[in-house]
């Protein structure tokens, strides 16, 4: 099926992104499949729908017999509560403003240095994937 065959594809992805970051000195096994462990878990959801945001919604709505209105008002209390422990809007703001101007030039010189559309940089990142993924496999058979 569709999904199935994307989640293969991220499957890829994921077994190469683990192995680029499996060269840092974590020494936690879970955190060096963490890729490959999220496209697992969200490959889950295609065949048990209980797993799904929405159906944890509905459980917690059946479980406490709250309307949707109802459960939208808790979690909007909640979010309140949790937005008074944060730093200040204002804070934050001026925080995000001092970036600004380092995050455009940054931007600017990442854009002056494109040289070629962003279907083409993904039609070579994967082939280059493919290639890493197929030596891959070559040296783990030797």
């Amino acid at each position: 099926d569709w999904a199935g065959q994307l989640f293969d594809e991220f499957a890829m992805v994921a077994e190469f992104m683990d192995s680029d970051s499996s060269q840092s000195n974590s020494k936690n096994s879970h955190d060096k499949q963490r890729y490959q462990n999220a496209v697992t878990a969200q490959r889950a959801k295609i065949s048990d729908y209980s797993l799904m945001p929405s159906a944890r919604v509905l459980d917690e709505m059946f479980a406490d017999n709250l309307s949707f209105f109802d459960l939208a008002e808790k979690y909007s209390m909640l979010a309140m509560e949790q937005g008074r422990s944060l730093e200040s809007e204002t804070a934050v703001r001026k925080k995000l403003e001092e970036l600004v101007p380092h995050s455009l030039q940054k931007q600017a010189e990442i854009e002056t240095a494109d040289d070629i559309d962003f279907a083409e940089y993904l039609q070579r990142y994967l082939m280059q994937l493919e290639t890493d993924l197929e030596s891959s496999a070559v040296l783990a058979r030797e």
